[in-house]
């Protein structure tokens, strides 16, 4: 799959890019709009990060991910 965007083309993350960029979160920052902090996604364990990875793929393929 390829994503459109600027650039010609630019592939999506994979489960390692998304387990990375968890791993960066930075303890005492405000919450997303999503309200969850970012402590609580880094320490949530293997099945928070799959469903993190799994609703990021959703959300790039323009699908509703809210539920």
């Amino acid at each position: 799959m390829c994503i459109q965007t600027a650039k010609p083309c630019v592939e999506p993350p994979n489960d390692v890019d998304t387990e990375n960029a968890i791993s960066k979160l930075k303890n005492g920052k405000a919450p997303g709009f999503d309200q969850v902090p970012g402590e609580m996604i880094r320490e949530g364990g293997k099945e928070l990060k799959n469903v993190t990875y799994e609703r990021i793929k959703k959300n790039l393929r323009g699908r509703d991910y809210s539920t």
